[in-house]
């Protein structure tokens, strides 16, 4: 150990050294210095902020094209069931009218046939056009992706007013 006045020295040292990081550590009451220092964060959040809307968009534009392009395909698939099934029963139901024609079948048997015939073409004309305007033109993604665009402006004008 050193001697009474060394460590004097080093103490008187140690607390010099604390006392300049506490004046370091301490927020100044310069506001051109307060300002300059929450123009820089502010600077960094946006950027960051940029980043995050880049691939945000980036991946909703992605998303956008995919969806597009299945909404397509389930539109043709639709389509060609809201032909098919129709123009299958027609021929099933003409070809059961050639069998009671030609006595190869009675009313009695071709009448179950005939029912669910009809009951398939009335369904077919009902569901798929619900599910054509349920799945294809959804409303919610339309509100949900203003309410974005709205809290989007929000946050931009907020971060304007405040420089």
């Amino acid at each position: 150990m050193g001697s009474a006045k060394e460590d004097f020295t080093e103490e008187s040292l140690v607390e010099r050294n604390l006392e300049n990081i506490n004046d370091d550590l301490r927020v100044k009451k310069d506001d051109r210095l307060l300002y300059k220092s929450d123009t820089s964060s502010l600077s960094a959040h946006n950027q960051q902020y940029t980043e995050l809307l880049r691939a945000y968009v980036f991946d909703f534009r992605e998303n956008s094209n995919a969806k597009r392009k299945n909404k397509t395909s389930m539109f043709r698939i639709a389509k060609g069931l809201l032909i098919g099934i129709p123009a299958a029963i027609i021929m099933f139901l003409l070809l059961c009218l050639l069998c009671l024609a030609l006595d190869k079948v009675t009313v009695i048997e071709i009448l179950p046939e005939i029912v669910t015939a009809l009951v398939t073409l009335l369904g077919t004309f009902m569901v798929i056009p619900q599910m054509i305007t349920k799945y294809l033109f959804n409303k919610k993604e339309e509100e949900n992706l203003a309410l974005i665009i709205g809290k989007i402006q929000e946050y931009d004008r907020d971060i304007r007013g405040k420089l």
